[in-house]
């Protein structure tokens, strides 16, 4: 689970913490909960407090940084999704952290089958963007990130002129 699928409305959640809107969205940026807030938002949500342990950390570090991973990392994620190797089997294979490959199936989820069909094939091509986008349901600026994100980018986006 990540902070955006917990948190689905921002302003009531606020109100309840007594913190401002753009705190929550930080949290939401940084996909992280301060943890002096963790069991107040568990019990909002109606939750177990050690069910949202994984989402807790810093909020002052504002910087998403995106981590550039070889394509081999996406294929090895996949594997683990469909059952063929375990976590650490893909670690060991793909140079990966646990946190990578387990980032990457608990955002997917049972969309990464058709991410990786989507990346393939684009790659290839044998589907337009459009319909990469469509299939994903993203903007086209997002999956410029996700294909270069995932190993898969044809180079720097062309601005128009």
């Amino acid at each position: 689970m990540t902070v955006r699928e917990l948190i689905k409305s921002v302003a009531p959640l606020a109100r309840h913490l007594k913190v401002s809107s753009g705190a929550v969205y930080k949290w939401i940026r940084v996909d992280r909960i301060p943890a002096h807030h963790l069991i107040k938002i568990a019990k909002y949500y109606g939750l177990d407090v050690l069910s949202l342990q994984p989402l807790t950390g810093s909020e002052l570090n504002n910087k998403v940084t995106v981590v550039k991973k070889p394509r081999s990392v996406l294929k090895a994620a996949l594997d683990v999704y469909v059952g063929v190797i375990t976590v650490d089997k893909a670690v060991e294979s793909t140079g990966a952290t646990h946190k990578s490959i387990e980032s990457i199936l608990r955002y997917w989820k049972d969309e990464l089958p058709t991410l990786y069909t989507t990346l393939e094939q684009l790659d290839q091509g044998r589907i337009n963007l459009e319909t990469a986008c469509t299939r994903l349901t993203v903007t086209k600026y997002t999956m410029h990130g996700i294909r270069s994100k995932y190993g898969y980018a044809p180079g720097p986006i062309q601005k128009k002129v």
